[in-house]
């Protein structure tokens, strides 16, 4: 069985890097009006996104509840835009629409082989 990424895949994990990058530069730039020490929100962020790209890169290596965790805590942030609709600006309208597109990609069907859904089918006939 071949075992390249999917491009599909490929494509969603490089969209979800890009929305992620994003939201550390903003941020970054919100950081320094919060009036405290900027080691304590650097520290954050770099504790936050550090487990946010390996639970990206466990999902490159074919763990389905690291695919299925992520998209649940992706939905639930996206949640998190609804108090302030009104207050969006184009750039995080375009990032949340680019990362209901790449959760979208995550879960194509040809995508399970990735994830091992074909394997556990043909094991079970």
């Amino acid at each position: 069985m071949d075992r390249r990424v999917p491009r599909a895949l490929m494509l969603s994990i490089a969209l979800l890097v890009a929305t992620h990058a994003i939201a550390i530069w903003q941020l970054v730039e919100v950081s320094n009006t919060l009036g405290v020490a900027l080691w304590l929100p650097y520290t954050a962020l770099a504790v936050i996104y550090l487990l946010v790209f390996a639970w990206l890169a466990l999902i490159l290596l074919g763990k389905r509840w690291a695919r299925t965790v992520y998209t649940a805590v992706a939905i639930l942030g996206l949640f998190s835009y609804i108090p302030s609709l009104d207050q969006l600006d184009v750039l995080d309208w375009c990032v949340g629409a680019i990362k209901l597109a790449a959760l979208g990609l995550l879960h194509l069907p040809s995508n399970d082989f990735w994830f091992g859904k074909a394997q556990e089918t043909e094991a079970l006939t």
